[in-house]
């Protein structure tokens, strides 16, 4: 992020936007150094089990103050819930007690982003929630959803283009986190 700063040092506004981007798991360190091998600057960021918070810390430490952080996601994501289970347990079966666990860790990071990340917005939802107790994993990348209001009365592409237009986001599917 630091080199995009640099090509664009007159940039008054900055927005960070993730999408179905949480992974809860213990393996993070190992990953990055072994397996991603990520630079030791970043690595020292990570020092929990969720990338994502440990991503905004880095941004927030290295980018202009006034950069605001948004996050979305699905409550119960089916594509992250199957893959953070089988990364910490093994198996790919989604079952309640992966559900819960990828529910219970989503909005612990949630809570920890918003207590620590300045300019920080969430959109969470349960948006076509299926039999299984799943919902889909992303919806910006289908037009049908990124326009459909799915939380609040909100679509996810109002919530996206007030940010990007420098305007105060509220938090979108609060209830969640209470």
């Amino acid at each position: 992020m630091p080199v995009i700063i640099d090509i664009y040092p007159e940039c008054k506004n900055i927005t960070v936007y993730t999408e179905g981007a949480h992974l809860h798991s213990t393996k993070w360190q190992k990953i990055l150094k072994d397996i991603w091998k990520v630079k030791s600057n970043f690595t020292a960021y990570t020092t929990g089990a969720d990338l994502v918070f440990d991503l905004f810390r880095y941004a927030q430490d290295n980018i202009p103050s006034h950069t605001r952080f948004l996050h979305s996601g699905s409550v119960w994501d089916e594509a992250l819930t199957l893959f953070m289970h089988n990364m910490n347990h093994g198996g790919v079966s989604i079952n309640e007690q992966a559900l819960q666990e990828y529910h219970t860790t989503l909005i612990d990071v949630i809570k920890r982003l918003k207590n620590k990340i300045n300019n920080y917005s969430y959109y969470l939802t349960d948006f076509g929630r299926k039999k299984d107790g799943t919902t889909p994993h992303v919806f910006s990348g289908s037009p049908k959803l990124l326009y459909n209001a799915m939380q609040d009365d909100v679509p996810l592409a109002d919530w996206i283009s007030q940010a990007i237009s420098g305007k105060n986001t509220v938090d979108i599917g609060s209830r969640f986190v209470l």
